[in-house]
């Protein structure tokens, strides 16, 4: 009642203006707390970002809708990356660097996260940024990243490591001195362990932005795989060679076997086989037949090889260090593919004078294990047999 007296006694201007200033207190407070930070205050901040409008963006920073304390920098950071920029690759780095710094400016934020990448914004799909740039980003992308704290040779829970994804598209994508170049940026090929259920699931590994490629793909795995606890850097080699790619000109994927096969051999010394590594290429990649060796396909430019050279170096170096080749060469002779058991028989009768090996040698040629052998040395031989 004692306030009601009081401000009937005001002048009724001044009433007026108490009421007004009133309501925009009240208003003021309700807009501050129900649009700063709110996701589509924090939608309209990213699409001015995206447009390169930093003018426009800054005025969410200065007004108080945007507060940086608060926001997901590397979230927006991540989207804006593969929404704009991604497909531009080394075009596009003078304006993903504005972007990362306004943003790492705005509140530091780690590359190395994960971050959520399918369009419903599902808590449950998780993504990494090395994983994506393994999908196909030049080398200079990758320096850009690693220079801003990427790490190449980090790995996560559930996910395979990005190196299986750069030596699948060897020869499509990437070559030998790529790998050269990644390695001196960080990323380690050989050290890495891969789950074979993981490397199966590999099809459904995508990140919702950019694993809808070319190279998506389900892979064909060895029979015995769920018995393998783990695979080597070897395994995931021959695991490529043996899962072909379905896209390109032939010349590009006789290119990539002939790059795999080149990086097994020169790798071979380093690893033993977790499965037999004869079998499962034979097996799966068709072309890899006696009666295909040698052959080469005109394409239009270029040419192809449907059993690359270096992969019939390869095959013949798996074959006479194989312990159980008699099962190899019955599988083929019940094909009725005569030309290739012929051919594996002549390979094992190439390798008999090197098993009489002497007394106390523990190097013999032949592996009794019948996973294959250790490759080394007959990979060595590059010429195909006569």
């Amino acid at each position: 009642m004692y306030r009601r007296i009081l401000l009937r006694n005001w002048p009724k201007a001044l009433r007026q203006a108490a009421a007004v200033a009133l309501l925009m207190v009240v208003w003021t407070g309700q807009i501050g707390e129900a649009k700063s930070n709110d996701a589509p205050t924090v939608a309209a901040f990213t699409n001015f970002l995206a447009n390169g409008d930093y003018k426009n963006a800054n005025f969410y920073l200065q007004s108080g809708l945007i507060r940086g304390g608060n926001v997901n920098t590397g979230q927006i950071f991540y989207d804006i990356y593969h929404k704009v920029y991604r497909e531009r690759k080394a075009r596009a780095l003078p304006h993903l660097a504005t972007l990362y710094d306004y943003l790492s400016r705005l509140r530091p934020f780690d590359l190395n996260a994960r971050y959520k990448c399918d369009s419903a914004r599902e808590q449950t799909k998780l993504c990494v940024l090395v994983n994506d740039l393994a999908l196909g980003m030049p080398i200079a992308v990758f320096q850009f990243f690693t220079k801003r704290g990427l790490e190449l040779n980090r790995t996560f829970d559930g996910i395979l490591p990005a190196t299986f994804d750069v030596v699948d598209q060897l020869g499509m994508t990437y070559s030998l001195t790529d790998i050269s170049a990644l390695s001196q940026l960080g990323m380690a090929f050989g050290s890495d362990n891969f789950e074979p259920v993981r490397l199966a699931n590999y099809a459904h590994h995508s990140d919702g932005y950019s694993r809808k490629h070319k190279f998506a793909r389900q892979l064909t795995m060895p029979h015995n795989y769920l018995s393998i606890n783990s695979f080597n850097f070897m395994d995931i080699l021959i695991v490529a060679i043996a899962n072909d790619v379905s896209h390109g000109s032939k010349a590009r994927m006789s290119l990539r076997s002939n790059l795999l096969c080149q990086y097994v051999v020169h790798a071979a010394r380093s690893y033993r086989p977790s499965f037999d590594y004869l079998r499962y290429v034979l097996a799966n990649r068709q072309s890899f037949r006696a009666s295909e060796i040698g052959k080469r396909i005109k394409v239009r430019n270029s040419t192809a090889e449907p059993f690359p050279s270096a992969c019939v170096a390869l095959v013949a170096g798996m074959a006479q260090n194989h312990g159980r080749l008699d099962r190899v060469v019955s599988y083929f002779g019940a094909q009725g593919d005569v030309d290739t058991a012929r051919w594996l028989l002549a390979l094992r009768s190439a390798v008999a004078p090197r098993q009489a090996t002497p007394q106390g040698n523990t190097n013999a040629a032949v592996d009794q294990s019948g996973n294959g052998g250790s490759m080394a040395p007959a990979v060595l031989n590059t010429n195909p047999p006569e």
